[in-house]
């Protein structure tokens, strides 16, 4: 098993098609759709962590670097990635690979002193707390431009009372 990090400079149109079918076979849109969206919505500073067995891709997590405020000062502008998408291809689930890449999405999180925020399903928060990450409350944080009824959580390096107490906006596009 391999891992590798890349910007989306370095992922090519193959590439970007293998990482659209593995999403395509949790998220039951069309192939096109997929495509479309990784166009519209990936920029040039989102991380890919891919995990291949071989020269296949089994695994992916993106994680899309963006921008919160705090709600009393709008001028305090801060980076975030948002942990989207994290998958392993079906035959090879159960096997402990997810934790291989939430690892070095963490080690990017402390490398670049940037938190994850992700969003997630209430079953999930155990699997996530496994890793520290601390469920927000949903009276602190606001989504300015995504409509969500899940459960969030952030990771950070040091996750102090100013990233938990504190109630921010955050922007996903």
């Amino acid at each position: 098993m391999k891992i590798k990090v890349l910007k989306k400079s370095k992922i090519n149109n193959s590439l970007k098609i293998e990482i659209c079918k593995l999403k395509k076979t949790f998220w039951n849109y069309s192939l096109k759709s997929h495509i479309e969206w990784f166009e519209n919505n990936i920029k040039k500073d989102d991380i890919h962590i891919l995990l291949f067995n071989e020269k296949k891709l089994i695994g992916y997590n993106l994680l899309r670097k963006r921008n919160y405020y705090l709600v009393f000062n709008k001028n305090i502008k801060k980076n975030f990635y948002y942990f989207d998408t994290l998958i392993i291809k079906k035959e090879f689930r159960k096997k402990n690979l997810s934790k291989k890449i939430l690892n070095r999405s963490l080690s990017l999180s402390r490398k670049n002193n940037l938190p994850l925020i992700l969003i997630c399903k209430k079953k999930n928060i155990n699997f996530y707390e496994k890793f520290t990450f601390k469920l927000l409350k949903k009276n602190n944080f606001k989504f300015m431009d995504h409509k969500f009824t899940s459960f969030s959580m952030i990771y950070a390096k040091k996750i102090t009372k100013y990233l938990i107490s504190n109630k921010i906006h955050l922007y996903l596009n």
